[in-house]
């Protein structure tokens, strides 16, 4: 073998060692902090790290499981498979870091509905949760979202229903690029009516909109619990908030 992939090969290998062997605070330090991400405690090499009290936009997490990828980092990205634990809060995915890029894919999990942005006061949000199922959503530092492909479902309108004896639907959601912004656009339909809406999110802001047709003759009660207002026939509710 040449001299010089006998070089080559004991780089790369002393690479991958010291990569490996990395404490997971440095490692944290170098990728996670300058994305605004905190940790009260990191602990453990990067292949296997734990975290505690991770913060990531306003938002705490008890405990983060990660594992890195040392050989991944030849190629210029950080691969880390992520399981995040709370008690209103699981969700387990792959995150992948390069300059420049952000990607998510392989999400699979559940969180609480009042975590989302604008979801607090509503009266379907308490004690309800919103079910993720990503298959991959990409963004770039300058253009924002470039992928989405993934669905979210949320059973939170039933309890609502179940409180004024009327079936209201299930909701779900389908990821989509809009411009630079996440998009989401909802369906959902039962007996008592049809509901469809949209949500966008950018960099700092996020705006939703909902609609519902055909709705049952007495759901008019139900529907103002929830925030919408009557237009005649129809009814809607919209809102934007920052993060």
């Amino acid at each position: 073998m040449p001299r010089s992939f006998v070089i080559l090969f004991a780089f790369m290998g002393l690479l991958i060692g010291l990569a490996a062997f990395m404490p997971a605070r440095v490692a944290f330090d170098l990728l996670a902090r300058p994305a605004g991400v905190q940790a009260e405690l990191v602990h453990g090499p990067v292949w296997d790290a734990r975290l505690f009290g991770v913060t990531v936009s306003g938002q705490r997490i008890e405990q983060v499981d990660a594992r890195l990828s040392a050989t991944r980092l030849l190629t210029g990205r950080a691969v880390v498979e992520l399981a995040a634990r709370d008690r209103d809060l699981r969700l387990d995915g792959v995150l992948v870091l390069r300059p420049g890029f952000i990607e998510a894919h392989s999400v699979r999990g559940a969180i609480s509905l009042q975590r989302l942005p604008g979801a607090q006061n509503l009266p379907s949000a308490s004690g309800e949760s919103l079910i993720l199922d990503i298959d991959r959503i990409g963004f770039e530092l300058r253009d924002g979202c470039v992928q989405a492909d993934g669905v979210l479902r949320s059973a939170a309108l039933l309890p609502v229903g179940l409180r004024y004896e009327v079936e209201l639907p299930v909701l779900e959601g389908a990821l989509y690029c809009a411009g630079a912004r996440l998009g989401v656009d909802v369906t959902g339909a039962s007996d008592a009516a049809e509901l469809t809406g949209q949500a966008l999110l950018g960099r700092s802001r996020f705006e939703w909109r909902a609609g519902v047709e055909r709705a049952q003759p007495g759901l008019a009660p139900v529907l103002i619990a929830l925030g919408f207002a009557d237009n005649g026939g129809s009814w809607s509710a919209q809102g934007e908030g920052t993060y």
